[in-house]
This record gives structure tokens, sequence and C-alpha cells, in this order.
């Protein structure tokens, strides 16, 4: 993850290798997961977490109509929803809370382009009695979103290190490079003490990422 924002690659890395996929693997072998994991593996397909509430009071709730789950509410701010695959969530049921999967392109989904303050684009989700399949219930459900959150933040703050380390390289390679009165500006004192202590802070982050 440092070494994806080094080089600012363009792959979803937080939205669907975080806290779309690497959170499930703790759940038991399930037939409809297996499925949605090989098309990911394969290219073929996303797999997502809508992990964002709309502010509703209710949220997103699940009923479950002739053994099939549905989905009905608003989720906000849910990477990657314009591509075919997978999103998982969780809803609560008259039971209590479950974290369900249901397809991007079920029937009954409305989707609204969001865009962040980073100008990444995301999506609004209306959810309409969406068919879903039950991933756990619970406390095993809410256990499932903490660890989703626990694995982006640390993802989150390993990117961080990373844009911040190459940063740095950056700005020594250019204080080598640059000169001013025959001397690279590097050996200045000023520039020396900024650049110092952008490795310093770079560490520290480091430090606490892992």
């Amino acid at each position: 993850r440092e070494e994806a924002a080094r080089y600012v690659v363009p792959v979803p890395l937080l939205g669907m290798l975080v806290s779309g996929s690497a959170a499930l693997q703790v759940l038991p072998t399930n037939p409809v997961l297996t499925g949605v994991l090989k098309t990911l593996a394969s290219g073929e397909a996303v797999l997502c977490a809508a992990l964002h509430e709309s502010g509703q009071v209710d949220g997103v709730t699940a009923v479950q109509r002739d053994g099939q789950w549905q989905l009905t509410g608003q989720a906000d701010r849910v990477p990657l929803a314009d591509h075919p695959g997978a999103c998982w969530i969780l809803a609560q049921t008259e039971k209590g809370m479950g974290a369900f999967l249901f397809d991007l392109q079920a029937v009954g989904i409305q989707r609204q382009r969001q865009t962040l303050t980073s100008g990444e684009y995301v999506f609004a989700l209306q959810l309409d009695a969406v068919a879903a399949s039950e991933l756990a219930l619970d406390g095993d459900a809410v256990t499932l979103v903490q660890r989703a959150e626990l694995f982006g933040m640390a993802a989150t703050a390993a990117m961080a290190v990373g844009v911040c380390a190459e940063m740095t390289r950056m700005a020594a390679a250019y204080g080598s490079e640059r000169k001013q009165f025959g001397k690279p500006i590097a050996s200045f004192q000023a520039v020396a003490h900024l650049l110092a202590d952008c490795y310093i802070e770079t560490e520290a982050l480091r430090g606490v990422t892992q």
C-alpha cells in the first residue's frame, strides 16, 4: 500500500482490495461469496463495501420474504458502484444487525454520483427491495464492519506514508540538482532543515502506521 501511493497507482486499492474484500477473509465458506471472489480475482468484477449510511434515522433495513433477503434504504459514498460486481453492507433486521451481499446491477438500485474533496467519484445508492445474500448476523456482522474500517484506516495511513516519502525523495533530489550561488540549494541550512523535518515526520508516521 505504501509503494502504491509512492507512484499513485491507478487501482481501487482502498475501496476494493482493502475495505471490500480483506475484511471478508474471516467469514466461513459461502458459495455466493466464493463466486464473487473468483470473478474479482479474474478482473471481471469489483467487490466494494457500503460503510457509510445516508444519515437517515432508519438507515438500511433487511427483511426476509419467501426465504430471500431484501434491502431497502440508502447508503452514501460507495466506491466503484458504477462497475459490474457486488457490494456488502450492514443492515438492520428484525432481530438485530446483519451484513449482506448484493449485486451492484440488481433490480431496485438507483445511484447518484458524488464527489469527494479529493476529486474521487463515489455513489449514493438508493436500495428498494434489492435481493441480497446473508454474510453474517448480530455481533459477527458488527465485527465485520469494524474490521473493514480498521483495515481502511491502516491502509490510508500507509498510503500517506508512501506519498510523504516520495515527496521527500523528490524534494531532496531537486535540492541536490538545483543550484544557487554556485551551490546546490540542499546545502543551504534553511532548505536542509526543511528536508530533515520532512524525513523525521515521515518516519514518525511510518512508525505509527506499523
